[in-house]
């Protein structure tokens, strides 16, 4: 009479191998649900230094960023650099940098390394922290000098004891979440319209006039930038700039660098000729009526004094 052994049970390599697979695919995909989004990737990493603490927000800017703050904020999307909530009225976007990417690495300078790439390594590291550094001094121009020009109600780049204001976000998954802004960095703009569908709206519509006073807008917005000795490493029209009603605004306030020489009419022309090369040749298929404009608007640019947002068109 034979008698069987009890069967082991146990995971084989490839019982393993597709677990680790399932793990892989389901955070991926709860990644792709969400953007990406927590507050753990929005909680402030990166060195607490005076030369990025911005003056406390007035009283009466406090009561308005209370006021705006009082409605819901519902995930709009993800830059580069941030991710933005939309505000019920749809008048407004709340924007929390992404302080993960802003996170200093210094682990990664202790890492045993053979020492030829010691030079690589530092060049690496050099490169991360020009790159934290001039990022926040962008937001820092942007606050200082090119207020009326981003659309800012409120710029934090740390955490501050100044600002005690609750606001409601909701994610892409629809989660809530409660944040008191004083704890975190954030942008509090005006809600604008990019410029590429807002400009096909008027001009499948015939609103020339319009679409004209856009553009004049937007020409005089880049040399105003540029006559306060500014510039935008990424002047990329169709994501960095956009228009509440007709009036030219910069949304995208992670690129500003100081330049003296920018001031200087040679320079600020060439600058706006390649700022705007993509929107010549949109418009000389779109509509060659506003190609030539755009083109009278280059040649006159100098001329140009880009005018603050109507009352008309904060409402």
């Amino acid at each position: 009479m034979s008698h069987e052994q009890p069967k082991t049970h146990f995971f084989r390599p490839v019982h393993i191998l597709w677990i680790l697979l399932a793990v892989i695919a389901l955070r991926a995909g709860f990644y792709s649900l969400s953007d990406g989004f927590s507050l753990s990737k929005i909680k402030n990493t990166f060195p607490v230094t005076e030369e990025w603490q911005l003056p406390a927000p007035t009283a009466k800017e406090q009561k308005r960023i209370a006021n705006i703050c009082g409605q819901k904020f519902h995930y709009l999307g993800k830059g580069s650099q941030v991710y933005a909530f939309l505000s019920e009225d749809g008048q407004y976007v709340l924007k929390f940098f992404k302080c993960y990417h802003l996170k200093p690495v210094g682990w990664a300078a202790k890492v045993p390394l053979p020492s030829f790439l010691d030079t690589s390594r530092q060049a690496i590291l050099d490169k991360r922290y020009k790159k934290i550094s001039t990022t926040l001094e962008s937001y820092k121009i942007a606050s200082e000098s090119l207020r009326d020009e981003c659309g800012l109600i409120a710029v934090e780049i740390l955490p501050t004891a100044s600002i005690n204001q609750e606001v409601e976000i909701y994610d892409k998954l629809g989660r809530k979440h409660l944040l008191n802004l004083g704890h975190y960095g954030f942008i509090l703009q005006r809600k604008a319209d990019l410029i590429y569908p807002k400009l096909s709206e008027w001009i499948a519509s015939n609103n020339m006039d319009a679409a004209k006073e856009a553009i004049r807008s937007m020409i005089a917005l880049i040399v105003q930038r540029s006559k306060k000795g500014i510039q935008d490493s990424d002047p990329d029209l169709h994501k960095n700039a956009g228009l509440i009603g007709t009036t030219a605004i910069l949304i995208d306030l992670g690129c500003l660098h100081r330049n003296p020489e920018a001031r200087n009419k040679e320079v600020f022309t060439q600058d706006l000729l390649k700022i705007t090369n993509r929107l010549k040749m949109w418009l000389e298929k779109q509509s060659p009526e506003l190609y030539t404009f755009l083109l009278q608007e280059i040649e006159n640019a100098s001329d140009l004094r880009w005018k603050p947002i109507k009352p008309k068109e904060t409402s």
